[in-house]
């Protein structure tokens, strides 16, 4: 288990990735806050490789924090995207690893 738990963590990684990058191509560098998002997913994901990889309880904590806010920010962006989620699968792809790290964080 401890292997998915680490690639729903390394997709957390990429989605956060792309996130930033499609903030790139929309926005340029006209303003710091709107690539928030992408780099708190980021992070999310590279807590979720470390909790994967050890047992420390505060490093447990923040990754419920962090999944749990990730979570709540791609459902938000999956209800708003609703009818062009054909055009952006990274949207749901992003709430079902969102949903699986946060089973991990908690239950693991």
């Amino acid at each position: 288990m401890k292997i998915v738990d680490q690639l729903f963590g390394w997709v957390l990684v990429i989605l956060g990735l792309v996130w930033t990058a499609f903030t790139f191509r929309a926005h340029g560098l006209g303003g710091i806050s709107v690539y928030a998002p992408g780099a708190m997913i980021v992070l999310a994901g590279l807590v979720n490789v470390a909790r994967a990889g050890s047992s420390s309880g505060m490093l447990r904590f923040a990754s419920v924090f962090a999944n749990l806010f990730v979570l709540s920010l791609s459902l938000a962006n999956a209800f708003s995207m609703a009818s062009v989620l054909r055009q952006n699968p990274q949207a749901p792809i992003l709430v079902v690893a969102a949903v699986i790290e946060t089973i991990f964080s908690i239950w693991g």
